[in-house]
């Protein structure tokens, strides 16, 4: 709240209470991180989602089916590293990621992750339920 003097009155302009960082500044009291960690969570949900979508719509059939499965069921799950591989992944060439999945390549090293064994073990257990 600020209190001006007209200039006929005094000098110049008496503020109190503005939290211009005198004493009595609130911003800073009772400060919280509660407010940046739920906005770090609403990014990762909106990565999360984002993903997803990416996973399911990659123009390839068969991986779309064994990405966009993976992702419906564990993307919520996957930690931030995990998603920085999986994303990885959706940026590499759909026959490449393929063969890595079915085991008809070996994966380059910056591929052959935990997430991409994930997605492996995924895909195994996926084509035993339906056989």
């Amino acid at each position: 709240m600020a209190v001006s003097k007209a200039a006929g009155e005094g000098a110049g302009t008496s503020v109190i209470g503005s939290g211009a960082g005198g004493a009595d500044s609130a911003p800073l009291m009772g400060y919280s991180a509660a407010p940046e960690k739920a906005l770090l969570q609403t990014r990762m949900d909106d990565r999360r989602k984002k993903l997803r979508f990416r996973a399911w719509r990659r123009g390839f059939r068969e991986l779309d089916l064994i990405l966009g499965g993976f992702a419906d069921r564990w993307i919520a799950e996957l930690e931030a590293a995990e998603l920085g591989h999986f994303e990885q992944l959706l940026d590499a060439s759909d026959q490449d990621v393929y063969a890595w999945i079915a085991g008809l390549e070996t994966p380059p090293i910056q591929f052959d992750t935990a997430t991409l064994a994930r997605i492996r073990a995924f895909h195994l257990q996926s084509a035993n339920r339906s056989s």
